[in-house]
């Protein structure tokens, strides 16, 4: 059993181009839909790369990837 990689998206297109530029990689990707996460995280940072963080942190915390 490979070991898993949390995908901060379930949005479909996002996940199809992940799954082919990380193809090959050690991991199996997942999506937080797929392991029974359904959440919404409040984007309240002022740039692109804050909103990836509080996404990312909250998806951590929640899955406990």
């Amino acid at each position: 059993m490979r070991p898993k990689l949390l995908l901060a998206t379930n949005n479909t297109g996002k996940v199809k181009e992940f799954r082919s530029l990380l193809q090959g990689i050690p991991f199996e990707l997942v999506t937080p839909k797929e392991i029974g996460i359904v959440m919404d995280v409040d984007e309240t940072g002022a740039t692109y790369r804050e909103n990836a963080r509080l996404k990312a942190c909250a998806l951590a915390a929640q899955s406990g990837c």
